[in-house]
C-alpha cells in the first residue's frame, strides 16, 4: 500500500484524531485497455502500474482544533470508473453564453492546453483548490499532471504521475498544497497548518526564488519524499 508509511507517520503526530485510508481492488490489463480504447488515449506505464495495484486510493486525516475535528489532509486518486473528463468549453452553437473560447480569442497567451481536441481527465478534486488532472494533447500524448484552479487557470504541477504521488506524500496531503507548488497564494488559514506540520516547505520556495535570481543550485528535491521536512512536531 503506497500510503502506508505516510499513514503511520501522521498517526504519530500529536493532535491528529483520525486517519482513514482505503484502496481499490487491483484492475487487470484488459480492463485498462478497454478504458483506453473508450477514451481514445494511452496511459503511461506508471499510471497503468498504479491502477493494476489499486483501483483508486484515498487518505484523509483530521486534527483536533479547539475540541473540533477538522480535515487538514486529503490525498485522493479517483477509481478508473470515476475518472471524469473536464470540458472547459461551451460547445453549443449559436449561443451568447460566455465560454473559455472568449478568453482564447482575446488573449494571445491563452494556455494551449485549453484546446477542444485535448483530453483533460480529473483524478482528484478539492473545493478549496480545484481539479488535479491528467492532460493528453490532441495526439493523445501525455503532457503531465495539471492543476485547474478555482479561477479555471491551468498550472503544470509535474511531468509524471509517479512524481505527483511523491508530491502528495511530501506535502502530507495538506489542503491547498498544490498552490504552494505552482506559485499560487496559500490562504493564511492553511498556511498556518503548513508552518506547523511542514515548517520548511516555504523555505524551499525561497531557495527556488534565489536560484532564479542568482542561478545558485537548489539542494532540496520535492519529488523525493523526505521526512526531514517535518522536523517540528505540532502542538496539541
Amino acid at each position: 500500500m503506497f500510503l502506508s508509511s505516510l499513514e503511520k507517520y501522521i498517526l504519530e503526530q500529536p493532535g491528529v484524531v483520525d486517519v482513514s485510508a482505503g484502496y481499490g481492488a487491483p484492475l487487470n490489463q484488459s480492463v485498462l485497455q478497454s478504458w483506453e480504447r473508450l477514451k481514445g488515449l494511452t496511459l503511461t506505464d506508471d499510471i497503468r502500474d498504479f491502477y493494476m495495484s489499486h483501483d483508486g486510493a484515498y487518505l484523509i486525516w483530521k486534527y483536533n482544533h479547539n475540541r473540533n475535528s477538522i480535515v487538514l489532509g486529503n490525498i485522493t486518486i479517483n477509481s478508473l470508473d470515476d475518472l471524469s473528463v473536464f470540458n472547459p468549453f461551451n460547445t453549443c452553437a449559436n449561443t451568447c453564453t460566455p465560454s473559455l473560447y472568449d478568453l482564447q480569442d482575446k488573449n494571445d497567451d491563452w494556455d494551449p492546453f485549453y484546446c477542444i481536441n485535448n483530453k483533460i481527465i480529473i483524478i482528484s478534486s478539492c473545493p478549496d483548490t480545484g481539479h488535479t488532472c491528467l492532460v493528453f494533447d490532441e495526439n493523445s500524448l501525455f503532457r503531465g499532471i495539471w492543476l485547474i484552479d478555482l479561477a479555471l487557470n491551468c498550472h503544470l504541477m509535474c511531468d509524471t504521475f509517479s512524481d505527483y504521488l511523491r508530491l502528495c506524500q511530501v506535502h502530507l496531503g495538506l489542503i491547498q498544497w498544490p498552490y504552494s507548488l505552482v506559485g499560487l497564494d496559500v490562504s493564511n488559514h492553511y498556511k498556518a497548518w503548513f508552518e506547523i506540520f511542514i515548517p520548511k516547505r516555504f523555505l524551499i520556495n525561497n531557495k527556488e526564488q534565489e536560484q532564479d535570481d542568482d542561478s545558485s543550485p537548489v539542494s532540496v528535491h520535492l519529488t523525493t519524499p523526505n521526512f526531514s521536512l517535518y522536523n517540528q512536531r505540532p502542538m496539541k
